[in-house]
């Protein structure tokens, strides 16, 4: 017959148990308050990022030329078939390429020297009288780029000082960061 040990009810559970069980119990509560906190600190980074800037790396610039667009689009496409080679010298003046040019747009690519990584550009023209009118974007291709450091802006003002066209009279420039990514924080003698 098997004997039966009655319990005794004022036997303590094991206090150690108890404790590693509160530990445990607080190193969770840790761990979870920390996700919460960096979750939000991620939130809240990505809505200061999508309310300052475009939700994807690109920009937007307008330009205003006192010259025949004839002309502009010349000075543009040339200097985007000129900046066709690989030796980029101390910035990212090379590696350009001309994919479509008409009378009214200039479609083209860049691609940076050391990633590789490819932003598609348009330079879009609409003359007026003896005023050019000149929109250029560029886009990052790659779906993740949520910043660039200002390349998409080099990608296209550095094409339009490379030609000289920014010393033409009449020239002027509008672009803000609400339409171009990190315009404010741009170095094109880097970029």
């Amino acid at each position: 017959m098997t004997a039966y040990r009655k319990l005794n009810s004022s036997v303590k559970p094991n206090r150690r148990y108890g404790f590693k069980r509160r530990c445990l119990s607080l190193f969770g509560r840790f761990i979870f308050l920390s996700v919460i906190a960096i979750t939000l600190l991620l939130t809240i980074g990505l809505l200061y990022i999508y309310a300052t800037y475009p939700p994807h790396a690109s920009c937007t610039i307008k330009w205003t030329f006192d010259s025949n667009c004839t002309y502009i689009n010349y000075k543009i496409a040339n200097q985007i078939i000129s900046w066709n080679d690989a030796d980029c010298g101390t910035g990212m003046k090379c590696l350009y390429s001309l994919s479509s040019h008409n009378a009214s747009l200039i479609l083209g690519s860049h691609k940076t020297p050391k990633w590789h990584f490819t932003d598609s550009f348009y330079f879009a023209f609409a003359p007026d009288n003896s005023t050019c009118y000149v929109e250029g974007v560029s886009s990052s291709d790659s779906w993740f780029a949520l910043l660039d450091f200002g390349v998409n802006y080099c990608n296209l003002h550095n094409v339009i000082t490379g030609s000289g066209i920014d010393t033409l009279d009449g020239y002027t420039e509008f672009t803000e960061n609400s339409v171009c990514t990190l315009y404010t924080s741009r170095n094109c003698d880097k970029y």
